[in-house]
């Protein structure tokens, strides 16, 4: 009797298991996450929306602790 109930309370928490998994693949899934971010006021990035600016003559960037680093085509 007590391995049958032991038996019974496995395949509850098995099936908690199963219903929990679902429930977290249902809230990160991406359709909700972008309709979400929808619902936030953001949108998808379209071309026309980038502004590209040129801050001098040069492919030229200063890093973080200070050194340069050039763009290499």
């Amino acid at each position: 009797a007590q391995i049958s109930g032991i038996k019974r309370e496995i395949n509850e928490m098995k099936s908690e298991k199963t219903t929990l998994e679902m429930e977290i693949q249902k809230r990160v899934s991406y359709a909700n996450l972008e309709l979400e971010a929808t619902q936030l006021g953001m949108r998808k990035l379209e071309k026309e929306n980038v502004t590209y600016i040129r801050v001098n003559d040069h492919d030229t960037a200063k890093t973080i602790d200070g050194k340069l680093d050039t763009a290499q085509e």
